[in-house]
């Protein structure tokens, strides 16, 4: 999917579009899968997919870089993201 959309992995910065899961599809489960505590995802109350307004789940890593600009990000979950990001 990802090859559709013409995306790559980049560093996050407030000018770049994070694509994230919705916190309806996440399972906590799949967190068996990381070794580094970074990877590892949750629910995050107060981030929003840009199109639809779901809650999104997102890394550990990722939060804390989006946490720490003024400027967030634009967020789009993997089911909105053709519409918002062509």
């Amino acid at each position: 999917m990802l090859g559709d959309l013409n995306v790559g992995v980049t560093e996050i910065s407030p000018d770049v579009t994070i694509l994230c899961t919705r916190a309806g599809d996440f399972d906590p489960a799949d967190n068996v899968l990381w070794e580094d505590e970074a990877n590892k995802s949750a629910v995050r109350s107060d981030v929003q997919c840009f199109g639809c307004k779901s809650t999104m789940a997102m890394s550990n890593h990722a939060y804390e870089r989006y946490s720490a600009f003024d400027k967030k990000p634009r967020v789009v979950c993997i089911q909105c993201a053709a519409e918002h990001m062509t």
